[in-house]
């Protein structure tokens, strides 16, 4: 007499099967989630602190500097550079070039300018707003006549 082997000496279960996957997507829930906005809302982040810092120092060399020829100091937008800028009657003289990061869209393509005590050169109740955007995510800058800086 021959005796056969049964299907069940070889393989899992169905239960065996169900409490593996149920594990395998306990793991997967408990890993934190990542997409691409919460990385491109950094960029943009970075690059208007960039720019912030940027706005205080020409603000301040406009305080501490201005009087004479000296119309004001500015920070200009360009595609691969922010620009801090001496205005030298009327005459823009390119003080230092900072990099800018990759991939980051800027909806101001001039200069933000310093005149004397600080001053915006804009109208009293003007602001200027700067947004840094990239991807689905922005980040906007506003600086006042006064030369406040609202993030």
């Amino acid at each position: 007499m021959i005796l056969h082997k049964t299907s069940r000496d070889s393989g899992f279960t169905l239960v065996e099967m169900l409490v593996v996957l149920g594990i395998v997507g306990f793991m997967f829930a408990m890993t934190p989630v990542f997409d691409m906005s919460t990385l491109s809302r950094v960029g943009a982040k970075e690059e208007a602190d960039v720019f912030i810092n940027l706005l205080m120092r020409a603000r301040n060399a406009s305080v501490n500097e201005c009087c004479g020829e000296i119309d004001g100091y500015g920070i200009c937008v360009g595609e691969e550079y922010f620009e801090f800028v001496l205005f030298v009657d009327g005459v823009e003289e390119v003080k230092e070039l900072i990099k800018r990061s990759g991939g980051v869209d800027v909806s101001f393509g001039e200069c933000v300018v310093f005149g004397d005590s600080g001053v915006l050169n804009i109208g009293e109740n003007d602001v200027v707003e700067v947004v840094f955007s990239q991807s689905v995510s922005s980040t906007s800058v506003k600086i006042n006549h006064e030369g406040g800086i609202i993030y």
